[in-house]
């Protein structure tokens, strides 16, 4: 498994990095208007608000459970059993704590499994540097 870090960032005056598809990797800008490829997008600021600092990110058809840090370092094969033997639930909004790396096993709308981390706040543009690791 590959480890990707990025940011989600939330001012979109900013930055052009909105959102972000955990398949594929795939980033979107800020839309004008709706577009399609929105629904493939995992993951998406909560609330985007210019004036604000994120403190959440938003799952897009993306279920999994809430784990532990340590999750981080867990084997493929390790990972894939926790998915298959855990109860998954609807990931719709992914919680940044300041306290501990929040770290969430998930899988996505088109099968995707993986471990994500919101691993810290960041100033500029403000958003939530992220690191994810995906076994597809």
């Amino acid at each position: 498994m590959e480890t990707v870090n990025t940011n989600i960032n939330l001012n979109s005056k900013d930055s052009n990095l909105l959102a972000l598809d955990l398949d594929s990797g795939k980033t979107l800008d800020p839309p004008q208007t709706y577009r399609p490829e929105q629904r493939s997008m995992d993951i998406v600021p909560l609330q985007p608000q210019p004036s604000d600092q994120p403190v959440a990110l938003m799952g897009n058809s993306l279920s999994g459970f809430k784990g532990a840090p340590a999750d981080w370092d867990l084997s493929t094969n390790d990972l894939h059993k926790k998915l298959n033997i855990y109860p998954l639930s609807k990931l719709s909004k992914l919680t940044f704590d300041d306290s501990k790396t929040a770290t969430y096993i998930y899988r996505t709308q088109d099968g995707a499994e993986g471990v994500l981390q919101l691993v810290e706040l960041v100033d500029s543009p403000k958003g939530i540097r992220v690191r994810y690791r995906s076994l597809k």
